[in-house]
């Protein structure tokens, strides 16, 4: 399984020892899932990161952070795609088409990009970490909207298909 975390969900990991988001992280250095990361996602993480009220936060440098991090994940090219559901936020547009075109799952603590959830592949980190640990994985099923991740992949990936046959068949 691959996934993208949205700024907030690294930005939390990097500065609470003892939340969701850094199990997360944890999980992923078990091999739990693929980090999938992009320039345009680090660069977000990276001026994030480097606010003073952060930065002071950190305990090592913001450079030492994000080299960390581009250990850990595998890097994509931004390639933005033409979407039937968009974003709020114009600025998320990248994560969805990152997420889309890897056949990653986005894990987010975003409203806006949370509201996508029946109709693309987005879940808040918590259920995202009950999808992965084994024990909660039966109780997650019962709490899954309508659509099941595969489908929502599915009609996501159905949807990019689509348009690149329009663009590249004129």
């Amino acid at each position: 399984m691959r996934a993208v975390l949205d700024t907030n969900v690294i930005v939390s990991a990097v500065l609470k020892a003892d939340g969701i988001p850094r199990q997360l992280i944890e999980l992923q250095q078990d091999g739990a899932f693929e980090l999938i990361l992009s320039p345009q996602l680090l660069g977000e993480v990276n001026r994030v990161l480097d606010r003073p009220k952060f930065r002071d936060a950190l305990g090592m440098s913001v450079a030492d952070v994000m080299a960390e991090l581009r250990s850990i994940g595998d890097l994509y090219l931004d390639h933005p795609i033409e979407h039937h559901v968009l974003p709020e936020d114009p600025d998320d547009v990248y994560l969805l088409d990152l997420a889309v075109t890897t056949t990653s799952v986005l894990v987010t603590g975003d409203r806006g990009l949370l509201r996508l959830a029946d109709r693309a592949p987005v879940l808040k980190p918590r259920a995202f970490f009950e999808l992965l640990v084994p024990p909660m994985r039966e109780q997650f099923k019962n709490q899954l909207p309508e659509r099941s991740l595969e489908q929502r992949f599915e009609v996501a990936r159905r949807q990019s298909l689509a348009y690149a046959e329009e663009v590249f068949s004129t």
